[in-house]
């Protein structure tokens, strides 16, 4: 059943409907045990990891991320997964910034944080978007290590 749901996932995925490869990857997830072989579980969460990251959720990309790295994945030998993890974090941390200023605007509304908040929402956009072009260009370079390959 989780082969299948996992196949649903990659289909999903593979037409750009990340929130259905979602559906199907937690169902994947949701059904591993002490049993399922580490590099299963690695493949699952980086999936599911790569869904959540084409959709801005990068708290959530981070989760699993973490979660792959932490049964054995190593980063640091794919350049997408090493760029992902790190704009992940890049990207949790500042919202995590413009979060906290955004409260203590609403605390302290002199200290003009209303503007700083948004001086780094340009920021995080900007790296979104950056992000975007580094991801394909990550992507096509991947691509084109597999037809060498051939």
């Amino acid at each position: 059943m989780s082969d299948e749901h996992f196949k649903m996932g990659e289909v999903e995925a593979d037409k750009e409907n990340y929130a259905g490869a979602i559906e199907c990857f937690n169902k994947v997830i949701q059904t591993q045990n002490e049993e399922t072989k580490k590099d299963f579980v690695i493949l699952h969460h980086k999936r599911r990891a790569e869904c959540y990251y084409k959709l801005n959720n990068y708290v959530e990309a981070l989760k699993d991320l973490n979660q792959a790295i932490s049964k054995g994945f190593d980063v640091t030998e794919s350049e997408k997964y090493f760029f992902m993890l790190n704009h992940c974090k890049l990207q949790s941390d500042l919202d995590n910034v413009i979060d906290n200023i955004e409260r203590q605007g609403l605390l302290h509304s002199s200290w003009d944080c209303h503007r700083r908040a948004m001086l780094l929402k340009g920021i995080r956009y900007a790296n979104i978007f950056i992000g975007k072009g580094i991801r394909e260009r990550s992507q096509s370079a991947d691509r084109n290590k597999g037809n060498r390959k051939h």
